[in-house]
């Protein structure tokens, strides 16, 4: 297009100059001699006068937004390639909806210039990269929403409220203790914690799988995690102190020894969620021993079947 839009103009600008005098000599000669082949040169001229004049008239079009587009471009440098468009509109010395049609121009016909409007016309980037992670992180931000939607409906719903809420606070208590562990620098306190948020994780996505047993978390979703994650928070407050004291030293030796207990205990609620899965395996599988064995498909019977 900025070959065209230079070339449509200049041989517009021919075409109208040319095809003008031509018209005019043609309507002088007419008007003279009245012949009829004059007017019907003149008339051909006129037409290809309006022709040529609709060419210069969309060559100065594409012209002048290629020249605008160039501005642009320019206007967006390395260090600052995203501006808003009003920001872009009045260094260009154009108005915002002027700004606004002409990528929808570029866009549409798909010139070469390395710029691009995002979908809410509010912004121009420079630069494909710049653009590839508009995209991205536009489809972050849709799929974010609809999350959030789906999120809200179950909340709404009262066969689903519980699971949310508890799905909630799990991811809330996981991200604390995460955030406590990277702020302690201890190794033994780290790996206290790192063990501790394994164990949480584990129950949770248990409970996703068994939504049934929601109700035997109830005790330790309103009372035990709170209550860890408060001595957590402690411990960090006591361990940022410059000088500490020989009761702060006992008290973060207290909940160390506390946060063990607490693993102990999370660690035996896990167990019992697997309870009566892996009660119900090993029932089934002693069963069919029992059943194959009378059956006479076990034992030195089998063999000598096998023997045979």
């Amino acid at each position: 297009m900025r070959k065209g839009g230079l070339t449509k103009l200049a041989l517009g600008i021919v075409g109208v100059v040319a095809f003008g005098i031509a018209t005019i000599v043609c309507a002088g000669v007419s008007g003279f001699t009245d012949s009829d082949a004059a007017v019907n040169v003149g008339a051909a001229c006129l037409l290809a006068w309006v022709v040529f004049l609709v060419v210069l008239i969309v060559g100065a079009f594409e012209w002048r937004l290629l020249q605008r587009l160039g501005r642009y471009s320019a206007l967006l440098s390395d260090k600052a390639n995203v501006l808003r468009i009003e920001d872009l509109a009045a260094q260009a010395g154009v108005s915002a909806a002027r700004v606004r049609r002409d990528m929808k121009v570029l866009q549409d016909k798909r010139l070469h210039f390395d710029i691009y409007m995002d979908a809410r016309q509010t912004s121009v980037l420079k630069g494909a990269e710049a653009y590839k992670q508009y995209l991205e992180t536009e489809r972050r931000r849709a799929e974010q929403m609809q999350e959030e939607e789906a999120r809200k409906q179950r909340m709404n719903d009262p066969a689903t409220a519980p699971l949310e809420t508890f799905r909630a606070e799990c991811g809330a208590a996981i991200e604390k203790i995460r955030a406590a562990n990277i702020l302690l620098p201890g190794a033994e306190i780290s790996a206290r914690l790192s063990k501790l948020e394994t164990t949480m994780k584990r129950i949770f996505a248990q409970i996703e799988k068994q939504p049934e047993r929601l109700p035997e978390t109830r005790r330790l979703m309103n009372y035990h995690l709170p209550t860890t994650l408060k001595l957590v928070e402690k411990y960090c407050q006591y361990d940022g102190l410059e000088f500490q004291p020989d009761n702060v030293k006992k008290a973060k030796q207290e909940i160390e020894t506390a946060l063990d207990t607490a693993d102990l205990a999370f660690t035996n609620l896990l167990e019992q969620l697997f309870h009566e899965d892996t009660l119900d395996v090993t029932t089934d599988a002693e069963v069919l021993k029992q059943m194959l064995e009378q059956e006479g498909l076990t034992g030195r019977f089998a063999e000598k079947g096998e023997n045979r």
